[in-house]
């Protein structure tokens, strides 16, 4: 699970930027490093994972 700061950066980011999610979902990588937030190797495979799958429900 992402730390709690990384977390509440994302959130800051997301509440006023409606094209966030989709961009998120998009590359995921990318929107936490514009974002600013440094994430373990383990939580960026998890990160992947969740957008692989959120993508794919959005099909």
């Amino acid at each position: 699970m992402l730390a709690e700061d990384a977390l509440a950066t994302l959130v800051e980011r997301v509440l006023p930027d409606p094209q966030f999610l989709s961009r998120a979902v998009a590359d995921p990588e990318r929107v936490l490093a514009e974002a600013g937030v440094e994430v373990s190797p383990a939580e960026r495979e998890a990160t992947r994972e969740f957008a692989a799958r959120f993508a794919g429900k959005r099909a």
